[in-house]
């Protein structure tokens, strides 16, 4: 995953592998930190999601998740 964050002339690039976000033990963690908002989802879920992800991501190479520009010329892109 990259985030790409431009702001005031200044850029920032986070990269992360997918996996840090994509794993039971963090969903699991995900889950008692959120109050109850987010559903219980089953470990083999997961494993499913990540092998469609490495599909997508070798389909379509440029992937976008997110694009948000504001009207003063801030800009967050977050790829796959």
């Amino acid at each position: 995953m990259k985030i790409s964050i431009k702001s005031d002339g200044k850029k920032i690039v986070l990269v992360f592998p997918n996996l840090i976000f994509l794993n039971a033990p963090m969903l699991r963690l995900a889950e008692n930190y959120s109050g109850g908002a987010m559903p219980h989802i089953p470990s083999k879920s997961v494993r499913k999601l990540r092998k469609t992800i490495r599909k997508m991501k070798k389909i379509h190479k440029g992937w976008e998740l997110v694009d948000v520009q504001s009207s003063n010329g801030d800009v967050v892109k977050i790829k796959m």
